[in-house]
């Protein structure tokens, strides 16, 4: 049996316009994940090199999270395969708005550079599917919410970390210059 709210958004609105959607938020929360757990890896030696590493694991594992709500809502929109989640990665460019950026350097200040402009334009994308789904779908609009919060939690956590490596870095320059 379908949830009557399921059956209520089916009359108001395209169903599959919210699924599309969501796979493409499902298809950023991979590539944010991937990029999370290539960028911790690859980091070089430095200052607050393990706290960077111990913080870019923890929003993979969140990310991973993200991408397990989806799912949930999408099975919950669309019973059965007719709309499954089932995401190729060769697809996963081309479905989300958030594509994969590898950093240029990989040092601590690009790699959080490059995981702050990822969380930026999935709190954009988000806000794209929130307004879509506020009038039309509350549970889908209340789940973007909760991860659009979870997304400026992690943008304040990496810009908090940017700001000690630049700290340090200008301290280093000072003392430098008074050599």
């Amino acid at each position: 049996m379908i949830h009557p709210y399921i059956s209520g958004i089916q009359k108001s609105i395209d169903r599959n316009q919210i699924i599309q959607m969501l796979k493409g938020a499902l298809s950023d929360e991979f590539i944010a994940a991937q990029n999370y757990w290539m960028q911790g890896k690859l980091l070089l030696d430095g200052p607050f090199k393990e706290e960077i590493q111990k913080e870019l694991f923890q929003h993979m594992a969140e990310e991973r999270a993200h991408a397990d709500w989806i799912i949930d809502r999408i099975l919950h929109l669309s019973p059965g395969t007719e709309n499954s989640p089932e995401i190729k990665p060769i697809d996963w460019d081309r479905l989300g708005k958030c594509r994969y950026t590898p950093a240029i350097e990989w040092d601590a200040n690009s790699i959080l550079t490059n995981a702050i402009a990822g969380e930026r334009c999935a709190t954009d994308h988000y806000a794209q599917i929130a307004e879509f789904t506020k009038l039309r779908d509350p549970v889908t609009y209340d789940l973007v919410n909760k991860i659009i919060d979870d997304e400026f939690e992690h943008i304040r956590d990496l810009s908090k970390l940017q700001e000690m490596v630049h700290e340090r870095h200008d301290k280093i320059q000072k003392e430098k210059g008074e050599e």
